[in-house]
C-alpha cells in the first residue's frame, strides 16, 4: 500500500495499491486495489492502524500489532514493513483475521472470571 503522510510526516490515509485473494477472504471486502482507506472502504479507522503505519514509514522499522477495526467488525493481526529506503511511501502489510480467536479468548477470560468470582463466595 502507498501511505500518504501530512506535512508532519504523520500518515493520515493510504491507498492500496496491490491485494491478494487472502485480503478479500480475511477482510470480508473487494475492491480495495486503487482506493483510499479512509473512503468509502474504512472511513472509521481507528488511530492505532494509522499510528503504526507511521512509525514504519518514519523509522523503517517493522511493526506487529492486533487491533480491533469496527469497520470490518474483526479483529485483525497485522504485520508492517517498509518497502524501500528512507521517504519511501510504499509499506506492505500482511494480516490475518483473528476474530474467532479472540471471541475464544473472551469467552475464556469470562468463565475464568465467573469460577473465580464463585469460588470466593
Amino acid at each position: 500500500m502507498e501511505v500518504l503522510p501530512d506535512q508532519q510526516g504523520r500518515v493520515t490515509d493510504m491507498i492500496w495499491r496491490e491485494a491478494n485473494a487472502g485480503v478479500e477472504r480475511n477482510a470480508g471486502i473487494s475492491g480495495w486495489v486503487g482506493k483510499r482507506a479512509s473512503h468509502p472502504l474504512m472511513p472509521h479507522l481507528e488511530q492505532a492502524w494509522p499510528d503504526a503505519m507511521t512509525r514504519v514509514y518514519q523509522t523503517g522499522e517493522p511493526v506487529r500489532m492486533e487491533a480491533y477495526s469496527a469497520d470490518l467488525d474483526r479483529w485483525i493481526s497485522t504485520f508492517y514493513g517498509r518497502i524501500g529506503g528512507q521517504g519511501s511511501r510504499l509499506i506492505t502489510s500482511v494480516f490475518r483475521d483473528i476474530t474467532e480467536h479472540k471471541l475464544r479468548e473472551q469467552r475464556q477470560a469470562f468463565c475464568s472470571s465467573s469460577l473465580t468470582s464463585c469460588d470466593s463466595k
